[in-house]
């Protein structure tokens, strides 16, 4: 039977400056992105079921709405906006970075042929007296 050994415990890496102020940094965004969009969006869906007056009403409020046959073409009207949005977004990025994938090689190409002397070669300076 082979016994294996377990790999000995590292020591622990002490952080330099840089690292303490990435990670405060990243701390501190977490925390305005917590602040100004996710507690936001939980009163608001905390107050959809409320009534006016304050008081817990479950989600006889989305009955209402939903009830409502222009209220309903607004949600798919709007959730028509987002998937051709989307898709346009994605289609373009993807165009975008292709072509910037494209002329990234033609550089280096250029690059490299000046390199090994077989491109062209830089033009000399004029001289003016």
């Amino acid at each position: 039977m082979m016994v294996l050994a377990a790999p000995a415990a590292a020591a622990p890496r002490r952080l330099a400056g840089e690292d303490i102020l990435m990670r405060a940094g990243i701390v501190a965004l977490a925390a305005l992105l917590l602040l100004f969009i996710a507690l936001p969006l939980a009163t608001l869906l905390l107050k959809s079921f409320q009534d006016s007056a304050g008081h817990f009403v479950g989600l006889s409020n989305y009955g209402r709405y939903f009830a409502t046959p222009t209220l309903v073409a607004s949600v798919w009207n709007s959730l028509g906006v987002a998937v051709l949005t989307t898709a346009i977004v994605v289609l373009l990025s993807l165009e975008i970075g292709a072509t910037a994938l494209l002329v990234g090689a033609q550089v280096i190409s250029e690059y490299e042929q000046v390199g090994r002397g077989r491109g062209p070669r830089p033009t000399k300076r004029l001289r003016t007296a």
